[in-house]
């Protein structure tokens, strides 16, 4: 890659895990009454169009010959990335936990006290 050109691959991650998310939201909702649902598509739709749009303008860029489709930026500067590793990690983590956990903490579940 020329210097002064973009790693455009890196503009690509956060777009890939908002579709995943769109798409696990869809199959988590299908059991849900039809308000839900409703809720569900709207917002699912609207992050996959702007998915899409990131997608075209990623891909107009790299067709342009603005960047490449490196991910460069995602390791550097060096210093951070166990910084970085970590946050993933901690995500990943909470989701796993989640099914046990709960999106949110509620008053008056088992293991926190009423006041």
């Amino acid at each position: 890659m020329a210097k002064g050109s973009r790693a455009l691959g890196a503009d690509l991650v956060v777009p890939a895990l908002a579709a995943a998310f769109a798409l696990y939201f869809f199959v988590s909702t299908t059991d849900l009454v039809w308000e839900a649902k409703a809720n569900g598509v709207v917002i699912g739709t609207a992050l996959l169009v702007l998915v899409a749009l990131q997608v075209a303008r990623v891909a107009w860029q790299w067709r342009r010959g603005e960047g490449g489709m490196g991910f460069a930026p995602l390791v550097e500067p060096r210093e951070y990335l166990g910084r970085r590793l970590g946050l993933v990690a901690l995500t990943a983590a909470f989701i796993a936990l989640m099914p046990w956990l709960g999106l949110t903490l509620r008053y008056g579940s088992a293991w926190w006290p009423r006041c």
